[in-house]
């Protein structure tokens, strides 16, 4: 079920791109806007995140990213996938230590930002070496609030071996972060381009996760907000729409309405109208 983490030296920059917090934060707005955080790809059609995120307009969150990156090369601006850990209420039992994907893209040889579409991070980390780094703001989509998100720049001085899978060589730079509400519950994003995200992180995911899950979010006045929450146990599917609860049963027996309802918002967005039918 596990795979060896594979990582390789971030390639630096030596382009200057005008705006690039803007041109992140913008395109951060519209992956919030468009595209949804969801498993379903991955476990009804097996699919890649690649293809999960180009066919339907969704997938996990090394699939988040890789939107984010394919607009940013679209603007000639080079990024790279990272590795992560994550707090302790989103760690499953079975998981690695580092089961989650983000979006770095360098500066220059000291400075990079960091970009987190799935922890719903509504502006980029900007990290540089030597410097303290300013906090920004998060979204808690299931309380619809703002919390903020302090990060510090550590190195490990030795080669750091978490489990047999997952090792990084000495002076790795890591982004420690927390919220600001709870500041002893952190996760750590490392500094380090991963080559094989869906061999080495989508694979035991997924096999632990076997449930599927989607959501998707809005923004309202800067905020993103959860708009539909689709999650499946066996064979009973819960349906939210807009926080209010429409389905709550067998996926056999939802009402024709219903389905017509959710099958027209999803195919709207783009999002994969057959995830009722799974």
């Amino acid at each position: 079920m596990y795979v060896e983490l594979k990582t390789k030296p971030i390639k630096t920059s030596s382009k200057k791109t005008p705006n690039l917090k803007k041109k992140l934060t913008d395109i951060l707005s519209e992956c919030f806007q468009t595209k949804a955080f969801s498993t379903f790809p991955y476990i009804k059609d097996n699919l890649s995140s690649k293809k999960s995120i180009v066919k339907t307009n969704s997938g996990n969150c090394i699939a988040l990213s890789m939107f984010i990156q394919d607009k940013l090369k679209r603007h000639g601006v080079h990024s790279c996938l990272i590795p992560a850990t994550v707090p302790s209420y989103i760690y499953k039992d079975g998981y690695l230590e580092v089961c989650h994907v983000a979006l770095v893209v360098p500066i220059n040889e000291s400075s990079y930002y960091l970009v987190d579409p799935a922890f719903y991070l509504m502006e980029p980390i900007l990290v540089r070496m030597g410097k303290s780094i300013s906090p920004v703001k998060s979204i808690d989509i299931n309380q619809n609030k703002m919390v903020m998100v302090t990060s510090e720049l550590k190195v490990n001085q030795n080669k750091t071996k978490l489990n047999e899978y997952q090792v990084f060589p000495k002076k790795t730079y890591y982004c420690e972060c927390c919220y600001d509400n709870d500041k002893e519950d952190t996760w750590k994003y490392y500094l380090r381009e991963l080559t094989n995200p869906d061999q080495s992180i989508t694979g035991f995911f997924i096999k632990i996760r076997k449930d599927p899950f989607f959501v998707s979010t809005t923004l309202v006045d800067g905020m993103c907000i959860k708009d539909i929450v689709i999650r499946m146990n066996g064979d009973n599917i819960s349906i939210k729409l807009e926080d209010t609860v429409i389905y709550d049963g067998s996926i056999h027996q939802i009402p024709n309405s219903i389905k017509i309802k959710m099958e027209t918002i999803l195919r709207s967005r783009g999002y994969d109208k057959h995830i009722l039918s799974i």
